[in-house]
């Protein structure tokens, strides 16, 4: 018997032993882990490589992290500057209060009365107009109303809002709008 023929009979033989031993189940379970150490042998490798490799991301990304930072102040500084530079003049404001009220009016709402105040930033060129809008009408026409407002004037801001119905059945509401525009402060 060759050597080839002589290792058959005896794997016949130990599968054979271990079938009528243990039977089927210890089998698959066996070969199961034989498959699965074969897996572990072959997937471990790439894994390390993949994590070797996310470890030299993050690394990269770090350090380009704390390169910004340092280099930060710098950046915002002139990230501010071109912030306020990108405000438009405070000689617009009437033109832009003209514009909220006009917004409200083809919005369908009633305007009770509205009221503004003119703050100055401290430390920075920035002129602030808060506008206290009191409104009646749907809830849809205030949603038109700040949709109009937000996309029509860039430089403006929701800053709150408050709905009021008079009961839970009622199709118009009482809002009071606030909303906050940023203007460039001109320079004498």
């Amino acid at each position: 018997m060759s050597r080839v023929g002589a290792a058959r009979a005896l794997w016949n033989r130990s599968v054979w032993g271990w079938n009528r031993t243990f039977g089927w189940p210890a089998l698959v379970g066996v070969s199961l882990l034989a498959a699965s150490g074969l897996l572990y042998a072959l997937w471990t490798p790439q894994l390390e490589h993949e994590r070797i490799a996310l470890v030299q991301r993050q690394a990269t990304r770090s350090a380009a992290a704390a390169l910004a930072q340092s280099q930060g102040p710098a950046n915002a500084q002139e990230g501010a500057r071109i912030f306020v530079e990108s405000l438009p003049s405070s000689r617009q404001r009437s033109r832009d209060i003209g514009a909220l009220l006009d917004a409200a009016k083809a919005s369908n709402l009633v305007i009770e009365r509205a009221d503004y105040v003119v703050q100055q930033e401290p430390n920075v060129p920035i002129t602030r107009l808060k506008a206290i809008i009191p409104v009646k009408g749907s809830y849809a026409d205030v949603r038109q109303l700040i949709t109009r407002v937000l996309n029509g004037m860039p430089h403006a801001m929701l800053e709150d809002m408050q709905l009021e119905r008079t009961s839970a059945t009622a199709t118009q509401l009482d809002a009071v709008l606030q909303f906050a525009l940023l203007y460039r402060t001109d320079q004498p």
